[in-house]
């Protein structure tokens, strides 16, 4: 037995370990916070939990980078098991990946608050902007206020827009780069897409 593996048998055996088990075995759901630990010590945590108590586990960690190393560890202490990254989609909304029935998922805040929307709604919500064709900007604003739109100075989400003089972007669910209409007066001049990083 290698010692890494008495380490992981040691975290699963204690006595915190089985405090944790029992409280996510109680009728009604449990959340748990975790505080004061350091280094690789939650990666420990987590995978004992596990061993102790094989069920599915959601770990929301304090941030991307935090989410990202946890992930890579508890992937490393249980080789057998595949450990997933529930990202953002930042920049690639609606770049879904196949289901998986992984007992463990680690995440991030921003991930678990970020807003969705479902294939069937963003296929009844579509607007239809034509090269060289009128655009009453008036009704676009009232339109994506009442879809839920965020008025930015400058989009770098999904769910935004902005309005500013001849230019309108506009960052759609569905698709990986916002979108820059400009405008010649009311005519619609070109339509492209554009970095949010950078703006172009």
């Amino acid at each position: 037995m290698s010692n890494l593996q008495r380490l992981l048998d040691l975290y699963r055996d204690s006595a915190r370990t089985q405090q944790i088990v029992d409280a996510l075995q109680t009728p009604t759901p449990t959340r748990l916070q975790i505080v004061g630990m350091t280094g690789a010590h939650n990666s420990f945590v987590l995978s004992g939990t596990y061993l102790a108590n094989p069920q599915h586990h959601l770990y929301i960690a304090a941030d991307k980078e935090e989410a990202a190393y946890l992930q890579n560890n508890v992937s490393a202490l249980l080789e057998k098991k595949n450990i997933h990254f529930f990202p953002d989609s930042f920049k690639r909304p609606m770049d879904f990946e196949h289901l998986n029935s992984s007992n463990i998922i680690v995440t991030y805040p921003e991930a678990l608050f970020e807003k969705v929307v479902s294939p069937k709604v963003l296929n009844e919500k579509q607007i239809s902007i034509v090269k060289d064709e009128k655009l009453d900007v008036d009704f676009l604003v009232e339109l994506f206020v009442e879809y839920g739109f965020a008025r930015v100075d400058f989009v770098y989400e999904p769910g935004q827009f902005s309005i500013r003089g001849g230019i309108v972007d506009i960052f759609s669910y569905g698709n990986e780069y916002p979108y820059r209409v400009e405008l010649f007066d009311d005519e619609i001049e070109s339509i492209r897409t554009f970095d949010p990083l950078t703006q172009l």
